[in-house]
């Protein structure tokens, strides 16, 4: 049965999380996909390009989409609330299987570092919304993103309403005044 590139990839990622990059094998895909090894090889021309395509996926999903699902909100405020409410929905296990193997594979590592970025320039943007000073609206964003990160590979994790708390404590104890509903930067 031939396979979607994208069910190659999102399968990836499951294995990742579960197994590491060691079980990310076109074996272990082709088994829990159900497919032959014929599938992979019509859509990637080997393990180094699937890892590629694969990488760039992760942050076409958790980074790119989320960014835009993001800037739909029509205040700052609802962009900032679909951030909190993205950050615990997005699945914990690739998130730390990815900065595990960034650890010891440079290539890995520079697609972390690209989320990263990515991430944080858009925070930056974000908290800019509430307030005036450019550095502390980065600082605001490296804090919470640091956050962000942390939560990924907790034991055990945080649930929903304590990684808000945390937020909420973190930007408040960082001087974020919020401003009123439907209000923005003045």
């Amino acid at each position: 049965m031939r396979r979607k590139k994208e069910d190659l990839l999102r399968e990836g990622l499951d294995i990742l999380a579960a197994n590491g990059p060691d079980g990310l094998t076109v074996e272990a895909l082709s088994k829990r996909l159900g497919c032959t090894k014929g599938s992979f090889y019509h859509h990637f021309d080997g393990r180094d390009a699937y890892v590629g395509a694969l990488l760039e996926f992760w942050i076409a999903e958790y980074t790119q989409r989320v960014i835009g699902e993001a800037e739909r909100g029509k205040t700052p405020e609802q962009r900032r609330e679909f951030m909190l409410q993205n950050a615990v929905a997005v699945p914990k296990g690739p998130e730390a299987a990815i900065r595990a193997w960034a650890v010891r594979n440079p290539l890995v590592a520079q697609y972390a570092c690209r989320a990263d970025a990515l991430r944080i320039d858009y925070l930056s943007q974000l908290f800019r919304q509430f307030t005036a000073e450019v550095e502390h609206a980065r600082l605001l964003a490296r804090t919470t993103y640091t956050l962000f990160l942390g939560s990924r590979v907790l034991c055990p994790p945080l649930e929903e309403a304590e990684y808000r708390e945390l937020v909420t404590t973190l930007t408040t104890a960082l001087g974020l005044r919020l401003p009123a509903k439907g209000g923005g930067k003045k």
